[in-house]
């Protein structure tokens, strides 16, 4: 992960793995400047389209920060329900030790929730005669 010690960095490299009704708008990594106490911010912003006619349940963007060694340092998960036709920015965060970040990678998943089918059942109202 490059490190510029005056302003945020914003890397975009991505690969477009859309399919159905999801569609991926883009996807950056931003790391913001060292604070006072030695750690850096990262952020993953992701943006994702639901250009179908029904809800999307629940979308899950997962950003996994490792470590050059390839050990996991951190992650965070964002969810949020897509209406018909919308868009959603997810932006999970990690915040790390500075010195940890030099040659780390962040890993994004996206994991969506959708009815599999609809079952309906009618409820009806016992009466006397029903021997209740």
């Amino acid at each position: 992960m490059p490190a510029k010690n005056s302003e945020a960095e914003l890397i975009h490299d991505y690969k477009d793995v859309s399919g159905g009704d999801l569609k991926i708008l883009g996807a950056s990594i931003k790391r913001d400047p060292e604070d006072r106490d030695g750690e850096s911010s990262v952020e993953a912003i992701v943006g994702l389209r639901n250009v179908g006619q029904g809800v999307v349940q629940k979308a899950i963007v997962k950003m996994i920060l490792i470590d050059r060694d390839g050990a996991q340092i951190d992650f965070r998960e964002r969810d949020e329900s897509i209406p018909p036709r919308s868009a959603v920015v997810f932006d999970p965060n990690i915040y790390a030790k500075t010195g940890r970040l030099k040659g780390a990678t962040v890993k994004i998943t996206i994991t969506l929730f959708e009815p599999i089918a609809y079952e309906s059942v009618l409820l009806d109202t016992p009466t006397k005669n029903d021997g209740w």
